[in-house]
Parts: structure tokens; sequence; C-alpha cells
């Protein structure tokens, strides 16, 4: 997660308080739209598992070289 780029990093022991408030925050925010901008373009380009398979390649055939 990279903070206020696709998520936010809430600590484990704040419970469901904080994390109701900082999605009440993000749906009340006129930043919304760009965090599902953000988040989206983060998957299309690193989390998916065509990104992973590429990447995955690419050091097994470093290591090997």
């Amino acid at each position: 997660v990279k903070e206020g780029i696709n998520g936010f990093l809430i600590p484990y022991e704040d419970k469901g308080k904080l994390y109701a408030e900082k999605i009440m925050e993000i749906i009340n925010s006129a930043t919304y739209p760009d965090l599902c901008k953000t988040t989206r373009l983060c998957y299309e380009e690193q989390l998916n598992w065509e990104s992973w398979a590429k990447r995955f390649t690419q050091e097994v055939i470093t290591s090997i070289s």
C-alpha cells in the first residue's frame, strides 16, 4: 500500500472506529475519484498476475545468467 496513492495504512490496534472514520473521510472527499484511478493504475501496472509473472520470469532469468 502506498499511503494516499492506492490506499491508507491504519495500525491494526486502532480497530474498527478509525477504519470507519477513514472510509467515511475518503467517500466524502473530492479526491475519491482520483484514489480510484490511481488504485486501478497500480493494479494494471503492478498488482496483477501478468505483471507478477513478468517480474518472476525476469528474476529467474537473471539468477540463472
